[in-house]
């Protein structure tokens, strides 16, 4: 199966996509690496299953939509993101 997973540079994300990597899934990651974890990629690209796209979903709607269409994941799972504001 396929999955496409956002935010996947993050905590939540990261750890979503390796379960589901762990089980013999395809996980097409997205993030745009604003506050995310390269460690994290790094031990994700050591799974074969594993692709990974740079991604502003904010602003690259229309490459988000040529990505899906390309990879036709199974599912997609939410963007895990958490954003602290100043006040």
């Amino acid at each position: 199966m396929k999955v496409i997973i956002t935010g996947v540079a993050g905590y939540l994300g990261s750890a979503t996509a390796y379960k589901f990597l762990d089980k013999g899934y395809q996980v097409l990651g997205i993030d745009f690496m604003k506050r995310g974890q390269g460690e994290a990629l790094e031990l994700l690209s050591t799974f074969k299953g594993f692709h990974f796209a740079l991604l502003d979903l904010a602003s690259e709607l229309n490459r988000l939509k040529e990505i899906v269409k390309y990879f036709k994941p199974d599912t997609a799972k939410a963007e895990f993101t958490a954003q602290l504001r100043e006040v």
